[in-house]
């Protein structure tokens, strides 16, 4: 087999080994940064529930807590 051959498949192996470690990174990036944003859209969710239900609670309106509860 000529030297240009093993140089050739040389190159392609450590570029799919580079391209592979890069993907790999990048898709573990992108999975921890969707689950920073849910987890951040969750929590502001949940405090504005909670300022609703707390005001809701304080002028005795129970009508608005029990359609946030359902």
């Amino acid at each position: 087999m000529p030297i240009i051959y093993k140089l050739a498949i040389s190159l392609f192996a450590l570029s799919l080994i580079v391209f592979g470690i890069y993907g790999t990174y990048q898709i573990r990036s992108e999975s921890q940064d969707l689950r920073d944003t849910v987890e951040q859209d969750t929590r502001l969710l949940a405090n504005s529930l909670l300022v609703s239900v707390e005001n809701s609670l304080r002028d005795h309106d129970t009508g608005d807590v029990q359609k946030l509860m359902q």
